[in-house]
């Protein structure tokens, strides 16, 4: 007889004499395992869940199909894992399917101003693109973008949706560093010095001056504060500025004429009286000439033996000048002086009229006129002599000397 299940039987024989016998067997049926494979991390491997553990159960003893001899097995690949268990010289099989995505995300940076900043662009924007889900940028910011104004070397890690990342950085450069600029040129403006060009020295490249100018040089002719701003090729500015002076100030002569003299006397334009109230800084220098220009120089002005209109020429240490004129009265002394009209009637200017002994007057004295008489014993005026309302007329004993 044939039998699947374990027991004891027992077969009793009857011969024809209807003798019989019993005997009985204990039959042991081994049943076939039953197996089954579980895992701790599900069969879908990635970089998140890099490894799963598969364990067999079921059996006595196991044989995966890598060679271990364990219930379990750590897996970290994709593949089809089998395992044969034994028990009691009966065998079963089980196997299950791993998956495995770990293929990274693609990633690159770029920007909207470049990675050069300075002062034109004082900024920028990294963006992160490709395959990626989330990020995580130097700093921790995790948007997509990240605005940077310093110098340094930025990185975004990415993540796609299998756990794995990738990482991509750019360098930002930064150049602020202003231009050098200084300005050049003479300060101080004076008579002499009516104009100064500043120029403006340095590293930039621009140029903008007070009043709109933007060459590298302005010429001035005022008093004032120049301001210069310079701008570099980076896009950064300095400034520098200037006080420019101006002393124009000039000395103002007020000439007093000389008393007149007669020969051989003469006159001394040097003389401080001549000079007397005009208002002469420090330093001023007096030269004298005999026309009105200045360019003809008075050769001896000490010592004037000849009548005449000079002047007097005053030169300040800024450069300034005054020119005046001054006359000089010096005539001959006779012994007797006849004055008589039509000839000797005087209506402008200085007149000095000497003689030795006498003079005697007959002429006419015009209104805007100034006359001296000046005789040793007498001064005779005669009918027919006049001096009109207005004139200046005096006579003196004195002669010539």
């Amino acid at each position: 007889a044939l039998t699947t299940h374990s027991g004891t039987y027992t077969v009793t024989v009857t011969d024809g004499n209807s003798c019989s016998a019993t005997t009985s067997l204990v039959v042991t049926v081994n049943q076939t395992p039953t197996v089954a494979i579980t895992n701790n991390n599900g069969l879908a491997l990635n970089c998140t869940t890099p490894s799963t553990t598969l364990t067999a159960s079921g059996g006595g003893t196991y044989l995966w199909g890598t060679g271990e001899t364990t219930s379990t097995l750590v897996v970290s690949t994709a593949g089809t894992f089998s395992v044969v268990v034994s028990m009691g010289g009966c065998t079963s099989s089980a196997s299950v399917t791993t998956t495995l995505d770990n293929a990274t995300p693609t990633v690159s940076i770029t920007n909207n101003n470049g990675l050069a900043l300075n002062c034109t662009t004082p900024s920028t924007t990294l963006t992160a693109t490709g395959t990626g889900t989330s990020y995580l940028w130097t700093g921790g910011s995790t948007a997509s973008t990240l605005t940077v104004s310093a110098a340094g070397n930025y990185s975004v890690t990415v993540s796609s949706v299998n756990g794995c990342t990738a990482t991509a950085s750019v360098v930002v450069t930064q150049n602020i560093t202003p231009p050098t600029v200084s300005i050049t040129g003479t300060t101080a403006l004076n008579c002499t010095t009516t104009s100064t060009t500043l120029t403006a020295t340095g590293s930039g490249t621009s140029y903008l001056w007070t009043g709109g100018s933007t060459a590298s040089t302005l010429t001035v002719n005022a008093a004032g504060t120049y301001m210069v701003n310079v701008t570099g090729a980076n896009g950064c500015t300095a400034t520098a500025s200037v006080v420019v002076t101006l002393n124009n100030t000039a000395p103002i002569l007020v000439i007093t004429n000389p008393e007149a003299v007669a020969t051989p006397s003469t006159v001394d334009l040097t003389a401080a009286a001549v000079t007397v109230g005009s208002t002469l800084p420090t330093g001023t220098i007096l030269t004298y000439f005999t026309d009105v220009a200045g360019t003809i120089a008075l050769a001896s002005p000490a010592v004037v033996a000849t009548s005449g209109t000079y002047y007097i020429k005053a030169t300040s240490p800024n450069g300034c000048t005054d020119i005046k004129a001054v006359i000089v009265l010096i005539s001959s002394c006779p012994s007797n002086l006849a004055l008589v009209s039509p000839t000797d009637d005087y209506s402008t200017g200085t007149q000095v009229k000497q003689a030795s002994t006498t003079i005697t007057a007959t002429n006419k004295v015009n209104a805007g006129a100034s006359v001296l008489y000046k005789a040793g014993s007498s001064v005779t005026l005669n009918p027919g002599f006049k001096a009109d309302s207005g004139t200046v007329f005096k006579a003196e004993i004195g002669g010539c000397n």
